[in-house]
């Protein structure tokens, strides 16, 4: 009798609501949010960047470099000095091949500002030290519409070796 009127009023409180996302995909190994107050859990897309790492100058694919998808806000309101601070978020990395290719998948949410930085992290063993370089991708909710959740950018980074 008691268990009965307890499931009765979680269900009144929005109980089932709150458990909804049980069937969501986990993101980086933990568990999605619940859904809370009848809310559904924001909305996160797999984005897919397809980077090319090349020399500028002779337009040759360049191994070994790190390629970073990077997350970066501003907005979080410090109350001690009543300024906005920022911050960043390394989403997904990995080292380019032989071919100066690599694919980074991040989860993020939908209509995110990334940025694609590379860098050079093997010194003289690529042909040279090469110079850090990036772009920023602005992600718009028209790219993730009518998509299974999954978006593609092609991204082509140049660098110029720097003098030792």
């Amino acid at each position: 009798m008691k268990s009965k009127f307890t499931l009765k009023l979680l269900s009144l409180l929005g109980f089932s609501s709150a458990v909804a996302s049980c069937g969501m995909e986990p993101m980086y190994g933990c568990p999605p949010p619940p859904s809370m107050y009848g809310c559904p859990a924001p909305a996160f897309v797999d984005y897919t960047y397809e980077v090319e790492v090349k020399d500028a100058d002779t337009n040759a694919p360049i191994e070994g470099m790190r390629v970073c998808a990077i997350l970066r806000e501003t907005g979080i309101h410090n109350s001690a000095t009543g300024q906005y601070e920022s911050w960043a978020d390394t989403l997904a990395t990995g080292t380019t091949n032989k071919q100066g290719k690599v694919t980074l998948v991040a989860q993020d949410h939908v209509a995110a500002t990334h940025e694609i930085t590379a860098d050079d992290i093997d010194g003289a063993k690529n042909g040279g030290h090469y110079a850090t370089v990036g772009t920023e991708v602005k992600t718009k909710l028209d790219d993730t519409l009518g998509t299974d959740g999954n978006t593609t950018y092609n991204i082509v980074l140049k660098t110029s070796k720097q003098s030792e």
